[in-house]
Protein backbone atom coordinates (compact mmCIF):
# COMPACT_ATOMS: atom_id res chain seq x y z
CA UNK A 1 0.00 0.00 0.00
CA UNK A 2 1.19 3.49 -0.85
CA UNK A 3 1.75 6.00 1.77
CA UNK A 4 0.59 9.02 2.46
CA UNK A 5 3.92 10.85 1.10
CA UNK A 6 2.25 10.09 -2.38
CA UNK A 7 0.18 13.53 -2.04
CA UNK A 8 3.16 15.99 -3.16
CA UNK A 9 4.27 14.29 -6.00
CA UNK A 10 0.43 13.76 -7.03
CA UNK A 11 -0.01 17.08 -7.16
CA UNK A 12 3.34 18.59 -8.64
CA UNK A 13 2.52 15.90 -11.67
CA UNK A 14 -0.58 16.78 -12.33
CA UNK A 15 0.31 20.32 -12.36
CA UNK A 16 3.18 19.40 -14.35
CA UNK A 17 6.12 21.14 -11.84
CA UNK A 18 9.32 19.43 -10.54
CA UNK A 19 8.72 17.35 -7.53
CA UNK A 20 10.46 17.95 -4.37
CA UNK A 21 13.29 16.22 -4.05
CA UNK A 22 12.83 14.13 -1.51
CA UNK A 23 9.43 12.38 -2.27
CA UNK A 24 7.54 8.90 -2.77
CA UNK A 25 5.85 7.80 -6.11
CA UNK A 26 2.84 9.63 -7.63
CA UNK A 27 -0.26 7.73 -7.53
CA UNK A 28 -0.80 5.77 -10.77
CA UNK A 29 -4.44 5.86 -10.52
CA UNK A 30 -5.05 9.45 -10.39
CA UNK A 31 -2.12 10.05 -13.46
CA UNK A 32 -3.70 7.59 -15.58
CA UNK A 33 -7.58 8.99 -14.83
CA UNK A 34 -5.73 12.63 -16.10
CA UNK A 35 -4.00 11.79 -19.14
CA UNK A 36 -7.20 10.71 -20.22
CA UNK A 37 -9.15 13.83 -19.55
CA UNK A 38 -6.35 16.21 -19.67
CA UNK A 39 -4.83 14.70 -22.79
CA UNK A 40 -1.22 15.77 -21.82
CA UNK A 41 -1.86 19.49 -20.64
CA UNK A 42 -1.31 20.60 -16.69
CA UNK A 43 -3.90 21.64 -13.94
CA UNK A 44 -4.10 24.73 -13.64
CA UNK A 45 -6.18 24.95 -10.55
CA UNK A 46 -6.06 22.39 -7.07
CA UNK A 47 -7.80 22.30 -4.11
CA UNK A 48 -6.85 20.01 -1.67
CA UNK A 49 -9.26 19.48 1.53
CA UNK A 50 -7.81 17.55 4.40
CA UNK A 51 -10.37 16.97 7.16
CA UNK A 52 -8.44 15.49 10.36
CA UNK A 53 -8.71 11.80 11.54
CA UNK A 54 -11.28 10.91 8.86
CA UNK A 55 -9.66 7.14 8.88
CA UNK A 56 -10.41 4.54 6.44
CA UNK A 57 -12.44 2.28 9.61
CA UNK A 58 -15.24 5.20 9.14
CA UNK A 59 -16.36 3.72 5.63
CA UNK A 60 -17.62 0.41 7.41
CA UNK A 61 -20.59 1.91 8.58
CA UNK A 62 -20.86 5.22 6.73
CA UNK A 63 -20.26 3.48 2.97
CA UNK A 64 -22.89 5.90 1.79
CA UNK A 65 -21.48 8.84 3.30
CA UNK A 66 -18.11 8.10 1.59
CA UNK A 67 -19.92 7.47 -1.36
CA UNK A 68 -21.49 11.01 -1.45
CA UNK A 69 -17.13 12.10 -1.62
CA UNK A 70 -16.73 9.43 -3.74
CA UNK A 71 -19.69 10.88 -6.63
CA UNK A 72 -17.76 13.89 -6.85
CA UNK A 73 -14.17 12.48 -6.39
CA UNK A 74 -13.98 9.35 -8.05
CA UNK A 75 -10.63 8.20 -8.25
CA UNK A 76 -9.86 6.86 -4.82
CA UNK A 77 -6.62 5.44 -3.29
CA UNK A 78 -6.18 3.64 -0.40
CA UNK A 79 -3.46 4.85 1.67
CA UNK A 80 -0.65 4.27 4.72
CA UNK A 81 -0.22 6.59 6.95
CA UNK A 82 3.00 7.60 8.90
CA UNK A 83 4.21 6.78 11.91
CA UNK A 84 3.69 8.00 14.66
CA UNK A 85 -0.11 8.65 13.33
CA UNK A 86 -0.35 12.41 14.47
CA UNK A 87 -1.66 15.35 12.88
CA UNK A 88 1.63 17.62 12.51
CA UNK A 89 3.75 14.14 11.89
CA UNK A 90 1.54 13.31 8.92
CA UNK A 91 0.64 16.79 7.08
CA UNK A 92 4.19 17.45 7.44
CA UNK A 93 5.01 13.96 5.00
CA UNK A 94 2.07 14.37 3.28
CA UNK A 95 2.79 18.29 1.78
CA UNK A 96 6.50 17.14 1.86
CA UNK A 97 6.54 13.56 0.30
CA UNK A 98 9.30 12.98 2.52
CA UNK A 99 8.88 10.49 5.87
CA UNK A 100 9.31 12.11 9.31
CA UNK A 101 13.19 11.08 9.74
CA UNK A 102 13.66 13.76 6.74
CA UNK A 103 10.78 16.15 7.83
CA UNK A 104 12.40 16.46 10.99
CA UNK A 105 8.74 16.51 12.34
CA UNK A 106 8.83 12.67 14.45
CA UNK A 107 6.27 13.54 17.51
CA UNK A 108 3.31 15.65 17.97
CA UNK A 109 5.26 19.18 18.17
CA UNK A 110 4.32 21.56 15.70
CA UNK A 111 7.72 22.68 14.48
CA UNK A 112 8.20 24.39 11.53
CA UNK A 113 9.18 22.30 8.61
CA UNK A 114 12.11 23.18 7.26
CA UNK A 115 13.03 21.05 4.13
CA UNK A 116 11.11 21.70 0.76
CA UNK A 117 7.57 21.06 0.46
CA UNK A 118 4.48 21.36 -2.26
CA UNK A 119 3.85 24.93 -1.44
CA UNK A 120 7.70 25.45 -2.18
CA UNK A 121 8.06 24.14 -5.33
CA UNK A 122 4.71 25.34 -6.31
CA UNK A 123 5.84 29.13 -5.53
CA UNK A 124 9.14 28.19 -7.33
CA UNK A 125 7.32 27.56 -10.38
CA UNK A 126 4.70 31.09 -10.60
CA UNK A 127 1.79 29.48 -8.69
CA UNK A 128 0.07 31.48 -6.19
CA UNK A 129 -0.61 29.60 -3.23
CA UNK A 130 -3.23 29.52 -0.24
CA UNK A 131 -3.05 27.63 3.38
CA UNK A 132 -6.42 27.86 4.98
CA UNK A 133 -6.71 26.62 8.53
CA UNK A 134 -8.39 26.70 11.88
CA UNK A 135 -5.75 29.69 13.67
CA UNK A 136 -2.79 27.57 15.87
CA UNK A 137 -3.41 24.27 14.16
CA UNK A 138 -0.49 22.50 13.27
CA UNK A 139 -1.64 22.96 9.44
CA UNK A 140 -1.56 26.88 10.70
CA UNK A 141 2.17 26.35 11.96
CA UNK A 142 4.14 23.96 10.41
CA UNK A 143 4.48 25.55 6.43
CA UNK A 144 4.82 29.03 7.94
CA UNK A 145 8.03 30.82 6.77
CA UNK A 146 7.29 30.75 3.39
CA UNK A 147 5.66 33.04 0.08
CA UNK A 148 2.47 31.77 0.25
CA UNK A 149 -0.79 33.35 1.89
CA UNK A 150 -1.57 32.49 5.12
CA UNK A 151 -5.12 32.68 6.28
CA UNK A 152 -6.01 31.50 10.12
CA UNK A 153 -9.38 31.30 10.55
CA UNK A 154 -11.55 30.93 14.12
CA UNK A 155 -13.20 27.81 13.18
CA UNK A 156 -14.17 24.97 10.35
CA UNK A 157 -17.13 26.99 9.17
CA UNK A 158 -14.89 30.28 8.56
CA UNK A 159 -12.21 27.76 6.71
CA UNK A 160 -14.97 26.35 4.14
CA UNK A 161 -15.90 30.48 3.74
CA UNK A 162 -12.45 31.57 2.85
CA UNK A 163 -11.55 28.89 1.15
CA UNK A 164 -14.85 29.67 -1.66
CA UNK A 165 -14.24 33.65 -1.28
CA UNK A 166 -10.43 32.78 -2.36
CA UNK A 167 -12.06 30.64 -5.33
CA UNK A 168 -13.86 33.22 -6.26
CA UNK A 169 -11.02 35.83 -6.62
CA UNK A 170 -9.65 33.40 -9.41
CA UNK A 171 -6.24 34.27 -9.02
CA UNK A 172 -5.09 31.48 -6.64
CA UNK A 173 -3.64 28.38 -8.26
CA UNK A 174 -3.27 26.16 -5.27
CA UNK A 175 -5.35 26.19 -1.83
CA UNK A 176 -5.08 23.82 0.95
CA UNK A 177 -7.80 23.92 3.36
CA UNK A 178 -7.89 22.02 6.35
CA UNK A 179 -10.88 21.40 8.97
CA UNK A 180 -10.49 19.81 12.79
CA UNK A 181 -13.96 18.89 14.26
CA UNK A 182 -13.78 15.45 13.68
CA UNK A 183 -10.35 15.09 15.47
CA UNK A 184 -11.91 17.26 18.01
CA UNK A 185 -14.47 15.16 19.41
CA UNK A 186 -12.37 12.09 19.23
CA UNK A 187 -10.52 13.17 21.89
CA UNK A 188 -13.00 14.68 23.56
CA UNK A 189 -15.31 11.38 23.30
CA UNK A 190 -14.94 8.42 21.11
CA UNK A 191 -15.21 7.46 17.29
CA UNK A 192 -18.49 6.77 17.20
CA UNK A 193 -19.61 9.32 19.21
CA UNK A 194 -22.41 11.01 17.85
CA UNK A 195 -20.69 14.75 18.00
CA UNK A 196 -17.97 13.04 16.16
CA UNK A 197 -20.44 11.03 13.84
CA UNK A 198 -22.08 15.19 13.69
CA UNK A 199 -18.66 16.12 12.95
CA UNK A 200 -18.04 13.52 9.75
CA UNK A 201 -20.92 14.43 8.74
CA UNK A 202 -20.02 18.33 8.65
CA UNK A 203 -16.42 17.36 6.74
CA UNK A 204 -18.50 15.58 4.14
CA UNK A 205 -20.90 18.54 3.67
CA UNK A 206 -18.39 20.87 3.70
CA UNK A 207 -16.73 18.95 0.94
CA UNK A 208 -19.64 18.98 -1.10
CA UNK A 209 -19.98 22.55 -1.05
CA UNK A 210 -16.74 23.08 -1.95
CA UNK A 211 -17.04 21.29 -4.47
CA UNK A 212 -19.97 23.19 -6.28
CA UNK A 213 -18.10 26.30 -5.53
CA UNK A 214 -14.98 24.59 -7.10
CA UNK A 215 -16.75 23.99 -10.41
CA UNK A 216 -18.70 27.60 -10.69
CA UNK A 217 -15.54 29.56 -9.53
CA UNK A 218 -12.76 27.64 -11.49
CA UNK A 219 -15.15 25.71 -14.51
CA UNK A 220 -12.76 27.37 -17.08
CA UNK A 221 -9.64 25.70 -15.82
CA UNK A 222 -8.14 22.22 -15.83
CA UNK A 223 -8.95 21.55 -12.10
CA UNK A 224 -8.61 18.87 -9.40
CA UNK A 225 -10.09 18.54 -6.20
CA UNK A 226 -9.46 16.01 -3.54
CA UNK A 227 -10.22 14.77 -0.26
CA UNK A 228 -6.81 13.67 1.91
CA UNK A 229 -7.52 12.94 5.45
CA UNK A 230 -3.93 12.14 7.63
CA UNK A 231 -4.78 9.71 9.88
CA UNK A 232 -7.51 7.73 11.62
CA UNK A 233 -8.33 7.04 15.03
CA UNK A 234 -9.18 4.32 17.63
CA UNK A 235 -10.99 4.14 21.19
CA UNK A 236 -8.80 3.46 24.14
CA UNK A 237 -10.01 0.95 26.58
CA UNK A 238 -8.33 2.48 29.18
CA UNK A 239 -8.12 6.39 28.72
CA UNK A 240 -11.91 5.86 27.50
CA UNK A 241 -11.65 8.12 24.71
CA UNK A 242 -10.53 8.32 21.47
CA UNK A 243 -6.77 8.58 20.00
CA UNK A 244 -4.52 7.85 17.20
CA UNK A 245 -0.95 7.65 17.54
CA UNK A 246 0.02 3.83 17.21
CA UNK A 247 0.43 0.72 14.19
CA UNK A 248 -2.97 -0.01 14.80
CA UNK A 249 -5.20 -0.02 11.08
CA UNK A 250 -8.00 2.10 12.16
CA UNK A 251 -5.13 4.84 12.58
CA UNK A 252 -2.73 4.07 9.65
CA UNK A 253 -5.22 3.50 6.77
CA UNK A 254 -7.10 6.13 5.08
CA UNK A 255 -9.05 6.59 1.50
CA UNK A 256 -8.25 9.83 -0.68
CA UNK A 257 -10.58 10.78 -3.15
CA UNK A 258 -9.61 12.58 -6.40
CA UNK A 259 -11.85 14.67 -8.38
CA UNK A 260 -10.35 15.84 -12.59
CA UNK A 261 -12.12 18.04 -14.36
CA UNK A 262 -11.37 19.31 -17.70
CA UNK A 263 -11.99 23.04 -18.34
CA UNK A 264 -15.51 24.06 -19.16
CA UNK A 265 -14.31 26.12 -22.32
CA UNK A 266 -12.69 23.56 -23.90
Amino acid sequence: MAKITAVTPTICQLMQITPPQTRAAALPQVLGQAKNIFNGQAVQKCLIYAPDALGLFLLQDFYNEFNQVKKVAPVTADLESVMPTVTPVCFASMFSGALPEITGIKKYEKLVVKIETVFDVLHHAGKKVALVAVKDSSIDLIFREREIEYYSEPDDAAVAARTIALMEQKDIDFILAYNQEYDDYVHRTEPFSSECIQAMYKHIKTFLDLTEAFHQAWGEYNRAIAFTPDHGAHYDHERKKGMHGTDLPADLNVRHYWGLYQSENK
